[in-house]
């Protein structure tokens, strides 16, 4: 008896068994996706990179189609490119994961036809994003890159879609109170079982988070043992100001600040860094804080680790706590801060911004 498969919308990724391969299907033809290097892409676990093949499949597509109409597809190709001109890595990935999933709901549509029912119903159709905040940013990818097609591009005579109502964008700000500091650091020291490894690795990344006020994944995530410096006042982290060799800026508010990014490190903190660099010694060019499984940290296991520990906490049905993430770690330490934590003192808000790596803009009231 044939078993009933859910059929994938066209032009997404679809995986076949049979031969370990991703395909996608394009106005009838069947394409097998291949990476920037032009190799077949293979496993169950690539489908990111298969999507990134179809993006690239996609800046193939003519710029017109026949009798001169600008499709939807038209519109995210031009937007890419631009995309991939001028900004980060992560907008970029962002914004092609985006533009390419809304081409497989409406990519063939002229553009002239797109109205803002097809965008709400685009969003509506997808059951995890949920919060009004995750629904807002593909709008606002989407109407954005409808306006450089008008004001850059010279490609439309005016946005089908401006005005779209979107969702009102919220803060998260949130903080972990000291209770549930202990019970996550507990959580992830707890002694490995037979049938799941060790936390301690997610411990320690945790621990850092709250002793630093470093970003997660930008900053943090991407330290070696060269970042760390002796000073005498003590062992300091020094993210120098510039690119890195793939063109991206090395730390969030470089282009801002044309100043390095120093992460000073409170008690307890030097220890572990001391212990991490014999692991990974200076020159290695090897990330610190690694996942159980020895892969450096990145927002994609970030959230899968956080997501699994608040299941296990029953912290997802709690409405307070269920909203917690890596990130939640920076605003704990600035609370922290403010409130004199260590030093027992308050700290002034031109400190702060300085610790956590911002530049805050002072009004003098004298």
């Amino acid at each position: 008896m044939a078993r009933n498969r859910k059929r994938e919308a066209n032009g997404t990724a679809w995986y076949r068994k049979f031969d370990d391969g991703w395909y996608t299907t394009i106005d009838g033809k069947r394409t097998r996706m291949r990476d920037a290097t032009a190799r077949t892409i293979k496993g169950k676990d690539m489908k990111a990179d298969a999507e990134l093949a179809i993006a690239r499949l996609k800046l193939s597509i003519p710029a017109t189609h026949s009798g001169g109409t600008i499709l939807v597809a038209n519109v995210a190709d031009a937007s890419l490119e631009h995309l991939k001109a001028f900004a980060t890595a992560d907008h970029i990935d962002n914004g092609t994961r985006t533009m390419n999933d809304s081409c497989s709901y409406c990519g063939a549509l002229p553009v002239m036809n797109l109205k803002g029912k097809h965008v709400r119903q685009w969003v509506d159709q997808h059951a995890s994003w949920k919060s009004d905040n995750t629904k807002r940013d593909p709008m606002i990818i989407v109407s954005a890159a409808l306006n450089h097609a008008v004001k850059e591009e010279e490609l439309l005579e005016s946005n089908p879609i401006a005005h779209l109502k979107k969702p009102a964008g919220f803060h998260r700000v949130t903080f972990f109170k000291e209770e549930g500091v202990q019970e996550v650091l507990q959580y992830f020291n707890r002694p490995a079982k037979w049938r799941t490894g060790s936390r301690r690795r997610v411990g320690e990344f945790f621990r850092m988070l709250l002793l630093t006020g470093a970003r997660p994944f930008s900053e943090l995530a991407r330290i070696t043992a060269d970042n760390v410096q002796e000073t005498d006042k003590g062992m300091i982290i020094r993210i120098k100001v510039g690119t890195d060799e793939y063109g991206d800026y090395r730390h969030k508010s470089a282009k801002k600040t044309g100043k390095d990014r120093l992460i000073y490190l409170f008690p307890e903190a030097p220890k572990m860094i001391q212990s991490l660099i014999k692991e990974y010694p200076r020159g290695s060019g090897l990330v610190l804080f690694r996942t159980p499984r020895g892969q450096g940290w990145t927002r994609n296991n970030g959230v899968r680790s956080m997501c699994a520990m608040k299941k296990a906490l029953g912290w997802d049905q709690d409405t307070e706590k269920k909203g917690h993430s890596m990130y939640t770690c920076r605003h704990t330490f600035a609370k922290r801060i403010m409130s004199g934590y260590w030093t027992g003192q308050r700290a002034a808000v031109e400190t702060l911004a300085g610790l956590m790596g911002n530049r805050p803009s002072v009004r003098d009231v004298r």
